[in-house]
């Protein structure tokens, strides 16, 4: 069994599911910055760049507040505006907080029926 934290395996996870998507994929953290927030990845792929925040939550749904503070969080983290913000979730979020996310902190939310819906549409090895 895999020693790591379940949040870094589904890190790793994402990162996977992203270099399936064709996006090259880096680890963003700094490892001395550990106690200043940084993004988890940043992804390039064409004229697309992003920084992406995944939070593994151990439960279907969490509160919108949690969400929402992840979001802040990654909003405020100065980046280039030609970068994307994305926060992947492992829970589920509603349609309408993904958009009032989107609207408010120009943050993309990725649950896990997006992370599903990706997954199925892959072709069986």
């Amino acid at each position: 069994m895999d020693s790591k934290p379940l949040g870094s395996r589904f890190m790793g996870f994402i990162s996977q599911v992203l270099k399936a998507m064709k996006f090259e994929v880096a680890i963003y953290s700094e490892p001395m910055m550990r106690d200043v927030y940084c993004p988890d990845l940043a992804i390039k792929g064409g004229s697309v760049k992003g920084l992406i925040e995944t939070k593994f939550y151990r439960s279907r749904q969490v509160s919108n507040h949690v969400i929402i503070t992840a979001a802040t969080k990654l909003a405020a983290y100065e980046y280039t505006h030609q970068q994307h913000l994305v926060l992947i979730v492992s829970s589920i979020v509603s349609a309408s907080l993904k958009n009032d996310i989107l609207d408010k902190f120009g943050v993309v939310i990725w649950d896990r029926s997006n992370l599903a819906a990706f997954l199925a549409s892959l072709p069986a090895r």
